[in-house]
C-alpha cells in the first residue's frame, strides 16, 4: 500500500493504532524536557533549590507556548486532512503555507515577550532576587529561541495529517536525546563547555527543540509531496507533449497531426493550447489548454484555484447571466442552454493577459 493513500485506504482500527501510538509517545516525550531539566538542575552544587523554584515558575509559560503551537497545528491537521481527502492538493499547499505563516506570528509574539515581558512576569510570582534572576535568564532564552517548539508543533501536525505520525515521533525522540546529552554538559560545565547553570539547561532545551524541528522540516520536504503532486504531474505531462512537438519540429506552426499555440500570457501565468488531429474516415481535432504557474512550475486547475466544488455553481450562474445579457442586447445572439446549465468540473479555461479567468467551450457546445 502506498503511504500517501494510508489515510483513505487503511481500515480505521488499524489506522488508529498505527498513528495513535506514535502521537501518544510524542506528547509524552514533550514533558521529558521539563523532567530532565529539573533532574539535572536539582543536582547543581550551588543554588539548586532556587533553580528548581525558578523552573517551576517558568514551566507554565513553556506549556502555554506548546499549547498555542499544538492548537494551531491541530486546526491545520483537521483542515489539511479533509482537503487531502478531497484530493485538492493546491488548497492543501495553501493550508500548509498559512499554518507556517501563523507560526511566524506566534514566534514574534514569544520573541517580544522574551525581550520585554519575562522579568515582569517572574517578578510578579516571587520576591526572591535569586529566583527572579534564574527564572528570567531561563525563560528569556526559551522565548527568544522559541521557533523550535512552535514550528515543531506545526510540522508534527503536517506529518500526522498525511499519515506519517511515526516521523514526528522520531523527531521528538531525537530532540529529547540531544537535550539529555547536553543538559549535564552545559549545566555543570563538562569538557571545554563552561558551567552555565540554569542558562545551560535553557540552551540544552532549545537546541533539542531546534534539532527536532529541523528533522521534521526535512521529513516534511522529503515525504509530504501531496501538496504539489497534482500540479507537478500535470506539468510533467505538458512538458512531455511539448517535447514531442519539438522533436517533430511542430512547435510554432500547424501540422496535419499535432500543434500548439500560446493562448495568453502575463507576468504570472502562461496558457498554451495543444491540438491533436486524428484522421481515419474523417478528421477530428481535440484541444487541451495548459495553464502554467510560471513561478511554481505547476499546472493550474479550477478546483485548485477555487479550493472547493462550489466554483461549478458560481461560474455556471455567472456565465448564464452573461449569456442572458448578450441575448437581450442582440436577439441573434442565441445559446443552446437553459436554467439547468452547468460547466464541467474540468471545463477548459485560460488566464488572459489581464489576469482574468476565461471559460472555454467547444464549437456548437453552447451556441
Amino acid at each position: 500500500m502506498a503511504e500517501s493513500n494510508k489515510m483513505k485506504d487503511m481500515p480505521v482500527n488499524k489506522l488508529m493504532i498505527q498513528m495513535g501510538i506514535p502521537m501518544i509517545l510524542s506528547m509524552a516525550l514533550q514533558a521529558v524536557y521539563n523532567i530532565v531539566d529539573s533532574a539535572f538542575v536539582g543536582n547543581m552544587r550551588a543554588g539548586s533549590e532556587a533553580a528548581l523554584n525558578a523552573l517551576t515558575l517558568v514551566f507554565p509559560v513553556q506549556m502555554l507556548m506548546v499549547a498555542v503551537g499544538i492548537g494551531t497545528g491541530v486546526g491545520t491537521n483537521a483542515l489539511l486532512a479533509r482537503t487531502l481527502g478531497q484530493e485538492n492538493h493546491k488548497k492543501a499547499g495553501k493550508v500548509a503555507g498559512n499554518s507556517l505563516f501563523l507560526g511566524g506570528i506566534i514566534y514574534v509574539v514569544c520573541l517580544l515577550f522574551g525581550i520585554f515581558g519575562v522579568k515582569t512576569y517572574i517578578s510578579s510570582q516571587t520576591v526572591d532576587p535569586k529566583v527572579i534572576s534564574m527564572g528570567t535568564s531561563y525563560l528569556r532564552i526559551c522565548c527568544i529561541i522559541s521557533m523550535g517548539i512552535i514550528f515543531f508543533s506545526l510540522f508534527e501536525k503536517l506529518l500526522q495529517a498525511t499519515g506519517r505520525s511515526l516521523y514526528s515521533t522520531i523527531g521528538q525522540v531525537a530532540g529529547a536525546v540531544v537535550n539529555i546529552i547536553l543538559d549535564p554538559i552545559m549545566i555543570y560545565g563538562i569538557g571545554p563547555v563552561p558551567e552555565m547553570g540554569v542558562q545551560g539547561a535553557a540552551y540544552a532545551t532549545v537546541i533539542g527543540q531546534v534539532v527536532s524541528t529541523v528533522l521534521l522540516f526535512i521529513f516534511h520536504m522529503k515525504l509530504n509531496k501531496e501538496f504539489e503532486k497534482e500540479g507537478k504531474e500535470a506539468y510533467k505531462k505538458y512538458e512531455a507533449e511539448v517535447a514531442e512537438l519539438e522533436k517533430e519540429g511542430k512547435t510554432t506552426h500547424k501540422s496535419a497531426e499535432m500543434w500548439s499555440e500560446t493562448v495568453a500570457e502575463n507576468d504570472k501565468t502562461l496558457s498554451v493550447a495543444i491540438y491533436n488531429t486524428e484522421t481515419e474516415a474523417s478528421a477530428s481535432t481535440s484541444r487541451k489548454i495548459y495553464n502554467i504557474d510560471k513561478k511554481d512550475k505547476t499546472i493550474l486547475t479550477l478546483e485548485g484555484m477555487f479550493g472547493n466544488n462550489d466554483y461549478v455553481d458560481v461560474l455556471s450562474k455567472n456565465i448564464l447571466s452573461q449569456m442572458k445579457e448578450r441575448t437581450k442586447k442582440d436577439s441573434n445572439d442565441v445559446y443552446f442552454v437553459d436554467h439547468t446549465f452547468k460547466i464541467k468540473k474540468d471545463q477548459p479555461f485560460y488566464i488572459n493577459d489581464k489576469g482574468e479567468l476565461v471559460i472555454c467551450f467547444d464549437v456548437y457546445e453552447v451556441a
